[in-house]
């Protein structure tokens, strides 16, 4: 208090005159005489005084102590040890006062009587000026009461801080393609198209904001025209940071097609009649690339290879090949559509998005499609469409009108990326490519034709063994090696990550990733890491239902398709089930697994498993 007495002025001096003694803060019952407010607000008597009189003095102060046989409480400003009455106080000095009939009206603050004051300027350093009164503040600025909330006003008033909520945008950082709007005073951030990115240090760019990816610096040929249509084209190149001219039309040598009129067995089409590989010996069931268009365009470009299949169990042959990229009318996307060595080769080509050729992505992991970031542009009308291989239950992309999808590739195989979209200008752009989804060491799908209704389960047999399909330590089925049942162990150190379903963890080698009950999605085991020259058995086993089905088994080596059994037009037939190891078991094939010992690529061999009549099909057997 003497600190802030010092700092007051004139009048507020005067002021103190007025009240005098009145607020003085340790005036007290000496036992001789009580010089101030007569113990305070404690001492009110309230019909019955408390200061008796005895042994203490007398009080000054005509409306507290009335000389009533009554002790002194001690409250107020009593100092002595004992009380009136000549007996021992017990009750604790107080300061000077208690509330603020003891300051003739004033604040009484942390037992002092608070100065009178009429601005901030009449306080101490951490007082401040409220209703009349030097008050301890709470703050000083209004940058004293910040939150940290965008979305809420924060000031500094008397002393206090005050805080309200704020409704509608709220300016954040310049250029992030953002702003936080406040909704009853919470923050969410939005797009914001109109908070346009900072330039960069490219002159032919215009900077802007794409939508889910925020700034970014997009080419814009315009500003680097010329106006001299012999100059070439001029286009904005953001790795050159420049302008850079490129010819005006592409001129191209057209390949000879590379027919030589005479088949050779090499997976082409040779003779240019349309067929890949016919009269070329093969073994049935057993699979190889292929390309049906011109040699001279295999593998250049965008043209992929397909797949073919031996077919006709009593006279093997090569059939149709399906699938891959064939050369096609060129457009302008960067890529060389008809596969002749040229990349947009047509008059006045300006390619505003890049079509990739073709990608790899594991089975059974969520695959992310990402227009604006895979092409290189953004647009509106987004389409997408997928073909998926024909052992697949995929039927589509999670959102086939959305900029951004996704689907889950449930087999290995080629998966052909369609997409369609109106870029900035209004024109309609597009382009295909193909995801090729590849499994680890070996896997074998199997599919039927009766899901849901006849029960079949895969089976796959340790190498170097031959026990019974019912051993449950040699032979990888649903009741060992699915799930919680993946008790089977055969010396292979496990997978994670990538390799595992879900793309997280670690798995089982062998493992049963799916056991098909009453769904459309093949069956599969996998075996990431077999070791070179080991040969395994594959089996199917008809475990419950009534109606005839067929299974059609296929083998991946190293993520390649090395077997099909069981397609048309060789198809196999079972027709009585058996739970345990009863009713109709197929013995497919064999297969020896290839792994080079310093890649560690892997490849493998498949040697199907005959019966004189045909498939080797047996019942209520479960002989190796």
């Amino acid at each position: 208090m003497q600190q802030s007495m010092n700092r007051s002025s004139g009048w507020i001096l005067g002021l103190l005159a007025a009240v005098a003694l009145q607020t003085a803060c340790t005036a007290a019952d000496t036992g001789t005489t009580d010089g101030g407010r007569g113990g305070s607000t404690r001492d009110t008597g309230s019909g019955s005084p408390r200061d008796t009189g005895g042994g203490g003095g007398s009080d000054t102060a005509t409306t507290e102590d009335t000389g009533s046989a009554t002790d002194d409480s001690g409250s107020g400003a009593d100092t002595s040890t004992t009380d009136d009455t000549g007996t021992a106080d017990t009750t604790p000095v107080v300061p000077g006062c208690v509330d603020t009939s003891d300051c003739a009206g004033l604040a009484c603050v942390n037992g002092e009587c608070a100065l009178p004051c009429a601005t901030d300027d009449n306080c101490a350093a951490g007082y401040a000026c409220v209703a009349g009164s030097c008050l301890p503040a709470a703050c000083t600025t209004d940058g004293d009461c910040s939150d940290g909330n965008p979305c809420t006003t924060d000031s500094c008033t008397a002393g206090l801080c005050a805080r309200a909520p704020l409704f509608g945008a709220v300016a954040d950082e310049p250029g992030n393609c953002q702003h936080i709007e406040c909704a009853a005073g919470v923050p969410t951030i939005v797009e914001d198209f109109t908070d346009v990115p900072p330039p960069d240090r490219i002159a032919c760019t215009i900077e802007q904001c794409v939508p889910s990816r925020g700034p970014q610096s997009v080419p814009n040929n315009a500003l680097c025209d010329d106006g001299d249509p012999f100059n070439g084209d001029e286009i904005c190149s953001i790795p050159d940071e420049a302008c850079i001219s490129v010819p005006a039309t592409w001129i191209c040598d057209e390949p000879e097609p590379g027919y030589t009129g005479t088949e050779v067995c090499d997976g082409s089409d040779n003779n240019a009649n349309g067929q890949v590989d016919e009269g070329c010996p093969c073994v049935f069931g057993t699979t190889q690339a292929c390309f049906a268009g011109a040699p001279s365009a295999r593998n250049v470009g965008g043209c992929l290879d397909g797949s073919q299949t031996c077919q006709n169990r009593a006279a093997p042959a090569w059939g149709p090949c399906i699938g891959g990229f064939l050369p096609a009318e060129e457009v302008c996307d960067t890529k060389d559509n008809d596969c002749d060595g040229c990349a947009d080769d047509i008059p006045d080509c300006d390619a505003s998005l890049a079509c990739p050729t073709e990608v790899t992505a594991p089975p059974l992991q969520l695959y992310v499609l990402d227009g604006p970031a895979v092409l290189g542009t953004t647009g509106t009308g987004w389409n997408w469409t997928l073909r998926a291989p024909p052992n697949s239950a995929v039927r589509g992309v999670a959102a086939p009108t959305a900029a951004r999808t996704t689907f889950t590739p449930d087999v290995s195989g080629d998966y052909l990326v369609s997409v369609t979209f109106t870029d900035d200008k209004g024109n309609t752009q597009g382009c295909s490519w193909i995801v090729k989804v590849r499994g680890k060491g070996l896997r074998v799908e199997m599919r039927w034709n009766t899901f849901g209704s006849v029960d079949i389960d895969l089976h796959l047999h340790r190498a170097g063994s031959t026990a019974s399909w019912c051993d449950m330590a040699d032979t990888c089925y649903y009741a060992n090696c699915a799930g919680t049942f993946g008790s089977i162990n055969w010396g292979y150190p496990n997978s994670t990550g990538l390799d595992c379903p879900g793309g997280t963890g670690t798995c089982k080698n062998p493992r049963l990733d799916l056991d098909n009950i009453s769904s459309s999605s093949p069956e599969n085991i996998n075996l990431d890491n077999p070791r070179n020259g080991e040969t395994f058995r594959v089996m199917a086993h008809m475990y419950g239902g009534t109606a005839a089905t067929r299974p059609v088994i296929t083998i991946y080596c190293g993520g390649l398709v090395r077997a099909v059994f069981g397609e048309a037009p060789d198809p196999v037939t079972l027709t009585r089930s058996g739970g345990s190891c009863g009713g109709d078991t197929w013995r497919v094939a064999d297969v020896t697994m290839i792994v080079d010992a310093g890649t560690g690529l892997m490849d493998c061999t498949v040697a199907p498993i005959v019966s004189s009549g045909g498939y080797d099909v047996r019942n209520n057997s479960s002989a190796f």
